[in-house]
């Protein structure tokens, strides 16, 4: 391991490059993955190594379908779009758990809008 400009940078790019991926993406710095791997491309078993070291299974599928390598920023804006998904369906179930635990504000405003 040596030193470049204040960060370790280790001797292994492969390695390297694990490292730096799986850390941005734990801090949530998806826009560095980007800017510093743009639109390079990442041998599969890195992507691979990477999607189990962030517990992203769907990066773990991109790189094992993908053939000679994987673009990390694809697999970020899938993993992205995925999250944003799964928020709007949670959103959803909460608003269904919400009017079946508390149905009041619904028929208030409900029998509100009858009287009119």
């Amino acid at each position: 391991m040596t030193f470049f400009g204040g960060r370790e940078v280790l001797q292994n790019e492969n390695v390297q490059t694990i490292f730096e991926i799986t850390r941005y993406i734990y801090q949530g710095e998806f826009a560095k993955v980007k800017k510093f791997y743009g639109e390079k491309v990442v041998k599969s078993d890195v992507g691979a190594v990477i999607g189990v070291m962030t517990d992203s299974s769907l990066i773990v599928e991109e790189a094992l379908e993908s053939e000679g390598g994987m673009n990390m920023c694809t697999a970020l804006e899938k993993l992205e779009e995925k999250g944003r998904e799964e928020g709007k369906l949670e959103g959803r179930l909460e608003m269904k758990q919400e009017t079946v635990l508390y149905p009041w504000p619904i028929l208030a405003c409900r029998w509100s809008r009858s009287q009119q």
